[in-house]
């Protein structure tokens, strides 16, 4: 069976090796965590809004923030099947979340939202060239 995008053989990708299976575990877990934390903010925010503040309480940090939460549940959730994909999307949440310490009044919070999002992404990137080289050596030596 052929992967529609690369070409490679899907059966030779080895998803079970000791190292990129933990190291998979603990990017999903990392980032369905740290997701599910400021989607539950987010939504207390959301619940504001309907209850009478409308458009009055909205400001362009909801909006950013509202881009921030529903890209993180995005790319987290292609991360699980696509990683990637899902690594990319979730690497760039965290470099936007680091580099947002340059807002002015932005104190030390930025590393604390955007840390666990880098960390996650790039393991997931990691766990995806991985799984990619190990799919190229086998498929190279059963030629």
């Amino acid at each position: 069976m052929l992967d529609p995008w690369t070409g490679r053989s899907v059966v030779d990708v080895d998803k079970n090796d000791q190292l990129t299976r933990g190291l998979r575990y603990l990017a999903r877990t990392i980032s369905t965590s740290v997701a599910a934390f400021f989607a539950l903010f987010y939504f207390a925010h959301l619940g504001e809004f309907f209850q009478g503040g409308g458009f009055a309480t909205w400001t362009w940090e909801s909006t950013g923030v509202t881009v921030v939460v529903f890209s993180l549940a995005v790319g987290t959730a292609l991360a699980w099947w696509r990683e990637g994909v899902g690594g990319v999307i979730v690497t760039l949440i965290g470099i936007v979340g680091v580099g947002s310490i340059f807002l002015p009044g932005s104190g030390p919070l930025p590393y604390v939202i955007g840390f666990p999002f880098l960390l996650s992404g790039i393991l997931f990137l990691y766990c995806a060239r991985r799984t990619r080289t190990t799919a190229d050596q086998r498929s190279a030596t059963s030629v």
